[in-house]
């Protein structure tokens, strides 16, 4: 498996690295990711997925936040707008399982 840690995210989100080294810290103490040594080189930590089944756990919790978020948004919306969204979801769930097949980050 290939892990990635902080630096890739900062360079991929285009983030500043304090902003993303805090909310990594934050998921690693949440236990929605963890944060290994690597005995190669002692200044880089890859993350990675918490084991099952606490991924599992995180994963359900992660999905019940984005969609508690995602309806709130869509609520403030005009409901046409909010109409075509949901319209387009079917493809986004098709682009999200393509992208699991191919990391953005690599």
């Amino acid at each position: 498996m290939t892990r990635h840690g902080s630096r890739d995210l900062v360079r991929v989100l285009g983030l500043q690295s304090s902003n993303v080294s805090a909310t990594v810290r934050s998921l690693v103490q949440l236990g929605l990711v963890a944060r290994t040594s690597n005995p190669r080189d002692g200044r880089s930590h890859p993350l990675h997925r918490t084991p099952p089944p606490l991924a599992e756990r995180n994963d359900h919790l992660i999905r019940r936040m984005w969609i508690t978020g995602v309806a709130r948004l869509l609520s403030e919306m005009e409901p046409d707008d909010a109409a075509a969204l949901v319209a387009v979801a079917p493809l986004l769930e098709r682009l999200a399982a393509l992208s699991a097949d191919h990391p953005l980050v690599g």
